[in-house]
């Protein structure tokens, strides 16, 4: 019998959408310029941090959001981003080319274990650091890690989480050759008849796991994983398998044949969208209550599986509640119970996580 893991603690950052600074024409979803000044003041106070990624401030400054006290003695972490340190990144690497000197540890500052490590050293914790990147499913890949290691004994509590700082004009321009950014300023989710494409957002979300039931906001229950063979540039199978083959896995694994709602992968595009709406729609029902928060949040790459889970925490709670939030089926009558947050990265890799509320 498996152990059972359950979410103490959550906090999470989502961004409002706005032009992009360094384009004309090209909206993404981006903190509000409030959080600016405490994620600078983070970096004064801590003479060490000045000069990390704003990828690395989000976590610092969503670690000191969690309500639950964190002991650093066992307390494991891992953190999720696709990524990583890329604003950082590409300013070193634009000086570079411009024949300009580039920071001294830039290097280390943009390491793929680079979120992760700062936050262990902001939380002087004495445990694991892990980092994770599987493009959009970073933080799903993160989460069942940790589970993991919580299960076999080998830490006490994990904080699990992700981040994604990537609003820069070279990731945009990426997506935009894919043809897949949006270009009319607005993301819909599963509108067939005339898709938008994403819209680029950052953010981050934190969550607190161990096995005690006590104080606890949710329990998961079951996981699923899958992978396809590439199908496109994005690897994504038009049928829907790799989401019907995570949910399957994730339905069996938790003992029931349905969930209250599903928080949507969905980014907005033309296939994605329609290969989960085809895998939902034979897997469970037409009427089956499913939401996506790409609408108002923009996609955090892989930082969205957090916002996604951030969100059913909140649905759980009964808040949640957005005007503008994709949405499809019937709503269910009176609490939810169970959600399963979905989530799917290029080079196929899809997950499924099923929650369970305390």
């Amino acid at each position: 019998m498996r152990d059972r893991i359950y979410i103490k603690d959550y906090a999470y950052l989502a961004g409002e959408k706005q032009l992009m600074q360094e384009t004309e024409d090209r909206y993404v979803f981006a903190l509000d310029e409030s959080l600016d000044k405490e994620l600078a003041s983070i970096e004064q106070k801590f003479k060490a941090f000045k000069g990390v990624d704003r990828s690395v401030l989000f976590m610092l400054h969503l670690a000191g959001q969690l309500k639950q006290p964190l002991n650093p003695d066992g307390l494991g972490i891992n953190i999720g981003s696709s990524r990583g340190a890329t604003g950082l990144w590409e300013k070193n690497h634009s000086r570079f080319v411009e024949k300009e000197q580039i920071q001294i540890k830039s290097s280390p500052l943009t390491t793929a274990g680079n979120i992760s490590s700062w936050l262990a050293q902001y939380l002087k914790t004495n445990s694991v650091t892990n980092s994770f990147s599987i493009t959009c499913s970073s933080f799903h890949h993160a989460f069942l890690n940790a589970i993991a290691w919580l299960s076999a004994g080998m830490s006490e509590r994990f904080l699990v989480g992700a981040s994604e700082a990537s609003n820069t004009a070279f990731t945009l321009k990426q997506l935009d050759v894919l043809g897949i950014y949006n270009k009319e300023g607005s993301c819909r989710p599963f509108d067939f008849k005339d898709p938008t494409g994403l819209l680029l957002g950052e953010g981050a979300g934190l969550f607190l796991l161990d096995k005690s039931r006590v104080g606890a906001i949710a329990e998961v229950l079951g996981w699923g994983i899958s992978m396809e063979q590439i199908q496109s540039a994005t690897a994504m199978n038009k049928q829907g398998l790799g989401y019907e083959n995570s949910m399957k896995a994730a339905l069996d694994m938790a003992g029931i044949s349905d969930v209250d709602l599903i928080v949507a992968h969905a980014p907005g595009t033309r296939v994605g969208d329609h290969a989960e709406y085809v895998a939902i729609t034979q897997m469970h029902k037409e009427n089956q209550w499913v939401q996506s928060v790409k609408g108002i949040w923009g996609h955090s790459l892989g930082a969205s599986g957090a916002q996604s889970m951030a969100h059913a925490l909140e649905v759980m709670q009964g808040k949640g509640i957005y005007e503008d939030l994709a949405t499809m089926g019937k709503p269910k009558k009176g609490p939810v119970q169970t959600i399963m947050i979905n989530a799917a990265g290029f080079g196929g890799n899809v997950v499924s996580i099923i929650l369970k509320v305390i």
